[in-house]
This record gives structure tokens, C-alpha cells and sequence, in this order.
């Protein structure tokens, strides 16, 4: 038997919002988004990606997800793969200096 917690779903959502500081609905899209990035961050087709994150139409995900990220999704995976690409070259340069210093990754030449 289902647990019911006997109140409406507008106190529901108000109840959510309050804890939240967004709605159900809102919350959902961030996490779908959240999720979207990881799988463009893999270098899948944003097509294949919006349906597995659970959106009905690719108008629709890029349109949420460029006002949430503030790029699309083509661009934000194009940055993400080259940024990927670029710390397989030189991991140094993504690694701050006083850690890579204390782990004496500066001296060896042949770490960069």
C-alpha cells in the first residue's frame, strides 16, 4: 500500500520550495541538466543525450539547457572535450602549483 502524507499537492510543492528554494519541477530539470552534462562530457550526441536525461524533444533541452549553463549544449561539450584533450597534453597546468611542488612534480622534467 502506497504511503500517503495527507496534504494537497500545492502544499507539497510550497513545502519543497521552502527547503529547496526551487520547485519539484525545477529541481527536476536542474538534475536532468546535471546528468546531461556528464554524458556530453563523454562526447555522446546531444540527441542520444536528451532523451537519456529524460527530455521529450532536443528543442526543448537545448533551450533549458542554455539557460541554465548559458551555452549550448554542442558548445559546452566542444569546450568540455577540448579541455579534456588539453589536460591529457599538460596536467600541470590543471594542477596547483603548491601541490604539484610538495609532490616535487616540478623537478621531473619529464611530468609536464
Amino acid at each position: 500500500m502506497p504511503t500517503r502524507a495527507y496534504f494537497s499537492k500545492y502544499h507539497f510543492i510550497r513545502l519543497f520550495k521552502n527547503i529547496y528554494g526551487k520547485t519539484p519541477h525545477q529541481y527536476l530539470i536542474q538534475v536532468r541538466v546535471e546528468n546531461a552534462r556528464l554524458q556530453l562530457k563523454k562526447g555522446l550526441p546531444v540527441a542520444d543525450v536528451c532523451y537519456a536525461v529524460g527530455f521529450g524533444s532536443v528543442t526543448s533541452f537545448f533551450a533549458l539547457f542554455k539557460k541554465i549553463t548559458s551555452c549550448s549544449p554542442a558548445n559546452y561539450q566542444q569546450t568540455e572535450l577540448k579541455r579534456q584533450a588539453e589536460m591529457q597534453q599538460s596536467p600541470l597546468k590543471f594542477i596547483p602549483g603548491c601541490f604539484a611542488r610538495k609532490k616535487e612534480w616540478l623537478r621531473n622534467r619529464n611530468f609536464q
